[in-house]
């Protein structure tokens, strides 16, 4: 298959960080990408792309039947699996970042699922120059029952910078 265009759907209304704002950076330097909202799917053009790209944004929607080919990437497969199984049978291609949820998918029935483990962005996750100030720090995102303070209580860590969200 020959792609040079790819209509990527995603939302990035919720995160702006999500896997598919980092797919997006990197694709746009291979190929020419036109980004859809999952709400704006009724609206994706059904001709003029090589290949429909749905990247797993932690929302529950399905994908149309009529954006061909189409390939879905699953993140979370150790969350919630049935409904990752039940949207990959949406599409021509499946890839899962869990090397678990690849062989389970595949259990399960879906053809040939690829893992395809996360990555960094290089222009974003790199070394930074900048001077040492906490012994520890934490940045990311907690289930609400978790607190950052709560790592920070078991540890023996004299300071630290806490971030969520």
């Amino acid at each position: 298959m020959n792609v040079r265009r790819v209509a990527l759907v995603y939302d990035d209304t919720v995160r702006w960080d999500t896997t598919g704002t980092y797919c997006r950076r990197a694709l746009e330097k291979l190929v020419a990408v036109e980004h859809f909202l999952p709400q704006d799917l009724p609206k994706v053009p059904r001709a003029g792309f090589d290949l429909y790209l749905n990247v797993d944004d932690g929302l529950r929607y399905r994908f149309p039947g009529d954006l061909r080919p189409s390939a879905f990437w699953a993140i979370d497969t150790h969350l919630e699996f049935e409904w990752y199984r039940a949207k990959a049978a949406d599409f021509d291609l499946v890839a899962a970042a869990q090397r678990d949820g690849a062989r389970r998918l595949r259990d399960e029935g879906i053809p040939s699922p690829r893992w395809l483990p996360l990555a960094c962005d290089p222009e974003v996750h790199r070394k930074h120059d900048v001077p040492k100030q906490y012994d520890v720090c934490f940045v990311g995102n907690l289930a609400p029952t978790t607190r950052p303070t709560d790592a920070a209580a078991s540890s023996s860590a004299t300071s630290g910078c806490w971030s969520w969200t």
